[in-house]
């Protein structure tokens, strides 16, 4: 059992060590986690491919649950992003990373996740990769694009900023 272990920090300090090769993409990476914690928490997504992750930037974070935590993780260290991946084949999050901005207002996090209108349950769609199942197939609930600050692309080492969001909020983002 320690043998394993052993084997896997060996191959995550090579994972790791790839990726800060790259230091365009590790500052570029450093600079979207960057936040005030007084004022947000980050909260992270793995999807199960890039087109998800570019989805979720145009849609919202879909959800089959209200509660956020069955589908993000809170503010993770650079190196827990770069390693993180789930799931039975570990696809969850190995090829991208949605990063979500949850506001603080008052000593308390917002709630951002609002449910589906009726009208738009059509105009989604999404694959699911979270740990729960979909009641009728369907999401109820979503996050919308405003509060997605971007993802971080492993596969190509590239850090998308999600452009709706700077559309619709605070121009003046990092940058």
């Amino acid at each position: 059992h320690n043998a394993k272990n052993k084997r896997i920090e060996i191959i995550n300090a090579i994972k790791l060590k790839k990726f800060k090769e790259n230091t365009a993409f590790y500052n570029d990476l450093l600079n979207i986690m960057q936040h005030d914690l007084s004022k947000y928490i980050y909260r992270y997504h793995g999807t199960q491919c890039l087109k998800d992750a570019q989805s979720i930037c145009e849609q919202g974070l879909l959800m089959a649950d209200y509660d956020l935590n069955f589908t993000t993780y809170v503010e993770f260290t650079p190196e827990k992003l770069l390693l993180f991946q789930r799931g039975l084949d570990s696809a969850v999050g190995s090829d991208a990373v949605v990063i979500v901005k949850q506001p603080i207002v008052g000593n308390k996090p917002q709630e951002i996740v609002q449910e589906i209108p009726d009208e738009m349950q059509d105009k989604f769609s999404f694959a699911q990769s979270g740990l729960g199942g979909f009641r009728d197939n369907g999401a109820y609930y979503y996050v919308p694009p405003e509060f997605i600050v971007g993802y971080v692309d492993k596969k190509n080492q590239k850090v998308i900023y999600n452009k709706q969001r700077i559309k619709n909020q605070d121009a003046c983002l990092n940058k």
